[in-house]
């Protein structure tokens, strides 16, 4: 994640002009180095520990001002963090801006998390018409580069965040964004793949992947892309919470029955052998309520293998794998500054994975709201005592409607994909989903 505001580094010395070829900057800024965006209420110092990331600065600024013909970087200055990366603004002595990423430790597996993201924002920009951020340079193997840690240099994209213009556009313009989205996801469910996995460049892929990517254009043609291949997945699931440890399948699968049953199989490895099982974000926990034990776990999955193959769906556009960003928030939407409604960028597709649409069905984060949620495909409506409420409590309920008929408009929406077409195959995907996260 970027912002179009970063943040000033609290260290002066990084803040003066710095000569990309000789000078040297401060090797021990724990602005840069460390989490600083917030406090951690559990674990916090293994928290922190997952987001510290020491490299050369001076080497980094180099590196950013030879890709863009500069002879100096002038100005360093901090994004605010994400939970996953450090995002730095690099300024250059002949006015070329350029962004800086460098994965923390938590961010996935070393290598293949920085490979297969470059390579699916060539993918998305070049195939798919998405605007991404144009690549300078990056390195995907820390031990290789000066550096001394991976890194991605990329364009400055043009405009704002969406989270500057949200809180206060008018409602007319938010249905306009969400129309906007929906279009960018209509461009990337009409292209599917062959193979389940992540998108890598053909000599980035390691021994897992050798056939070059097939896949069905948006007007039904069977295409063949040598510069790309389906490798291993850089889902988070494959990495988060003790996984990066545990030796499992990690892709990629040529089906539907094999992607399914190899989530199966990982977390059967993971239940064995991770020192302490994680809790479940969506469970409560304490004296006399359900306490989750291996065994229990083991007989769910158990359950799962009995089970997944007769609920798999049959719909060709719902069986095939698709690119997708998983995480639209208002942060990672740019957006013309003197027209709000229009997206100019995309950021941050850091672990995308090549899965089916029942798994990415998901209305994007800025459209989330407080209060009862939507399930369906169905239509909001007012309260009937509406005329009876009081004036706050109309408010209330009107603004529960905005939000609601937001929603609506995306999921109904003709510019949209094939998956929200009728409240059954709606459903079908929302199933799929809880069934995936609640694994016992």
């Amino acid at each position: 994640m970027h912002s179009s505001t970063p943040k000033l580094s609290s260290n002066n010395g990084m803040q003066k002009t710095m000569e990309a070829t000789s000078k040297e900057c401060p090797s021990s800024d724990a602005e840069i180095f460390n989490f600083t965006r917030g406090r951690f209420v559990t674990n916090e110092r293994d928290e922190l520990s997952k987001r510290h990331r020491t490299f050369n600065v001076s080497e980094l600024a180099r590196q950013a001002a030879h890709a863009v013909q500069a002879d100096a970087c002038i100005d360093i200055k901090k994004y605010p963090d994400g939970m996953y990366n450090r995002v730095l603004l690099l300024s250059m002595d002949n006015g070329k801006e350029v962004v800086a990423k460098i994965p923390n430790p938590n961010s996935g597996q070393p290598h293949f998390t920085t490979a297969s993201e470059v390579a699916t924002m060539e993918f998305a920009r070049e195939v798919l018409g998405t605007p991404v951020p144009k690549v300078y340079a990056w390195s995907s193997r820390a031990q290789e580069t000066l550096v001394g840690a991976e890194f991605i240099l990329m364009e400055k994209m043009n405009g704002m965040e969406l989270d500057h213009f949200l809180p206060g556009m008018k409602i007319q313009d938010r249905l306009e964004v969400v129309k906007s989205i929906a279009a960018q996801q209509k461009s990337w469910a009409s292209v599917s793949f062959e193979q389940f996995g992540s998108l890598y460049f053909r000599e980035d892929a390691g021994g897992s992947a050798q056939s070059p990517l097939t896949y069905i254009d948006h007007e039904g043609r069977k295409v063949s892309d040598a510069r790309f291949v389906v490798g291993p997945s850089t889902g988070r699931e494959m990495f988060d919470d003790g996984r990066a440890e545990i030796e499992f399948d990690r892709g990629p699968w040529s089906s539907l029955e094999a992607y399914h049953a190899a989530i199966g199989k990982r977390e059967m490895a993971c239940i064995q052998h991770i020192p302490q099982l994680p809790q479940s974000p969506v469970s409560l926990h304490g004296p006399g309520l359900y306490q989750p034990t291996r065994e229990k776990k083991l007989k769910a999955l158990e359950t799962y293998f009995q089970l997944f193959k007769h609920l798999l769906p049959t719909d060709r556009c719902l069986r095939s794998a698709h690119l997708w960003h998983g995480d639209l928030h208002a942060g990672n939407i740019f957006v013309d500054p003197a027209n709000p409604t229009q997206i100019v960028g995309l950021i941050d597709w850091q672990s995308t994975e090549l899965s089916p649409l029942y798994f990415q069905a998901r209305q994007p984060h800025f459209i989330d709201h407080e209060g009862p949620i939507m399930h369906g495909l169905e239509r909001p409506t007012l309260p009937p005592d509406f005329a009876q409420l009081g004036t706050s409590e109309q408010r209330a309920a009107q603004n529960l409607f905005l939000h609601q008929s937001l929603c609506a408009l995306y999921r109904t929406s003709p510019q949209h994909t094939r998956f929200f077409s009728s409240h059954a195959t709606y459903s079908s995907t929302e199933k799929h989903r809880t069934w995936r996260k609640r694994g016992g």
